[in-house]
């Protein structure tokens, strides 16, 4: 699993003369009022997104690119073919605090606030949910939780083969979950645990704020 981090902004009111400065200008402070004159601004060549730097073969002139979740992905971009699940390297540890084999159910101790409510490209993947059970080992479960409350996730198993991973999955099992949208869930947390398989190696502060 990878961090982002995010730079802090500089000194107050500092810009950079590339992105804001006015040469001249007619009406502009500190302009001459000529007639005719033309407001002239320093130019950056600036794209996005995370699709676009993921199809594109080059960059030639490109100062700037707004990528904001190539560092992770996230299901919606496997979705969309900007990556393959394999790719995507955030996702939100979990536990079963709730079983009923009967109804195919499991309840986990992720909800809203660990996740997010997005449901990704729901419009190609109706059926997408609120993010995809892993072990922890990072191997697809072929669960997905199919509601969210605030604090907790609900997986309803229908085909045997779900419910017989929801059997095998007693309270107290710990799942990860692959998320929907990587932006609004790192923006849920405080720190990543960075992981090697199963073994800790780090633990990144994420900056927070806007």
């Amino acid at each position: 699993m990878a961090a982002a981090a995010s730079r802090p902004m500089g000194p107050r009111c500092r810009r950079s003369p590339r992105r804001s400065a006015v040469i001249r200008g007619s009406g502009s402070p500190g302009s001459s009022r000529t007639r005719g004159t033309r407001i002239t601004r320093a130019a950056r060549l600036s794209l996005g997104s995370t699709p676009t730097l993921t199809h594109v073969d080059h960059f030639d002139g490109i100062e700037e690119v707004r990528a904001g979740n190539y560092v992770f992905f996230d299901v919606a971009q496997a979705t969309i073919g900007s990556c393959t699940r394999e790719d995507t390297v955030l996702s939100v540890l979990a536990a079963v605090v709730h079983r009923d084999q009967s109804a195919g159910r499991l309840v986990v101790d992720a909800g809203g606030i660990a996740l997010s409510k997005d449901r990704g490209a729901v419009d190609l993947e109706p059926a997408t949910g609120y993010g995809e059970l892993l072990d922890l080992e990072g191997r697809d479960l072929g669960l997905r939780l199919d509601s969210l409350s605030q604090e907790h996730g609900v997986v309803t198993a229908v085909d045997p083969a779900a419910r017989a991973m929801v059997a095998s999955l007693p309270v107290g099992s710990r799942v990860r979950i692959r998320v929907n949208h990587s932006c609004l869930t790192a923006a849920q947390h405080g720190a990543y645990v960075v992981h090697d398989g199963v073994c800790v190696v780090d633990r990144w502060v994420n900056h927070r704020g806007w």
